[in-house]
């Protein structure tokens, strides 16, 4: 915010002296007005005798007159400008607040309750890294791509075992079947079990990464890390499929209005 401010400053500076350089330029040459012009006043000069005269005098009553002119001009031209960068510069900070304000309107329960009507598959994301392995229910993971093969995957950004996701360079996501409510309860954390624990309920094999696959899955999707962001508290995984593996169809696990469903 406090660096759009000031560059919103710089362009006010930039407006007043380009204001101000115009009202300077525009106003009327005192030399080329009326009788006068530049020529025939240097020729005057260059020509007039020594001593004072009566068309001396009223030439330099002129002159000290151009000169407070212009002086007035430049001061009303410098308050325009100063007036002219206050201005820009409040509207900068007043947009910059209102900004604020819409970003934080929105309040995250009532955004959750929408989401929670919003219905996801089922999915367990896995990755093992030097003996280590991790698995989380998620229902947020999608299709990016069918050509290079990719998808994405989101998780807490805020949970420091979920690092491993971005160690170990890959990961498998396992697609559930609507009779594998077992798997996304052990795998969401309901239940108070070691990460080996929870893999030693329920078969696993691997596919070419080294990533957990569960062996009765509707579909495993192992990938190949290719990037990550992290975006407000998540992090997003994007994975470049280099294998699935098809279990036996059935009806999927789906998630919506707080609880499991199916169709």
């Amino acid at each position: 915010m406090a660096k759009r401010s000031v560059m919103m400053g710089l362009r006010g500076i930039m407006f007043s002296c380009t204001r101000w350089r115009k009202a300077f330029l525009l106003a009327p040459d005192p030399f080329t007005s009326g009788s006068y012009n530049v020529k025939e006043k240097v020729g005057d000069l260059a020509v007039a005798p020594k001593g004072p005269g009566p068309d001396e005098s009223c030439r330099c009553g002129r002159l000290s007159g151009i000169g407070e002119t212009m002086a007035g001009i430049q001061r009303h031209a410098l308050m325009l400008g100063i007036l002219d960068f206050f201005i820009i510069s409040m509207y900068s900070v007043r947009r910059e607040e209102t900004d604020v304000l819409d970003r934080l309107m929105m309040d995250p329960s009532l955004y959750r309750d929408a989401m929670s009507r919003y219905a996801g598959h089922v999915q367990v994301i896995t990755a093992a890294h030097e003996g280590e392995r991790r698995g989380v229910t998620i229902t947020a993971a999608c299709s990016v791509s069918d050509n290079p093969a990719t998808v994405l995957a989101c998780l807490n950004a805020r949970n420091p075992s979920n690092s491993i996701f971005e160690k170990s360079g890959s990961f498998a996501l396992n697609t559930l079947s609507a009779d594998q409510e077992d798997v996304a309860n052990v795998f969401s954390g309901r239940e108070p079990l070691t990460p080996a624990e929870r893999f030693a309920r329920f078969s696993w094999g691997e596919l070419v990464t080294g990533a957990p696959a569960l062996s009765d899955a509707l579909a495993v999707f192992d990938c190949r890390l290719i990037e990550v962001k992290v975006m407000a508290t998540h992090m997003i995984l994007f994975g470049e499929v280099v294998a699935v593996n098809f279990g036996t169809q059935k009806p999927p696990l789906l998630y919506m209005d707080r609880g499991y469903r199916t169709i």
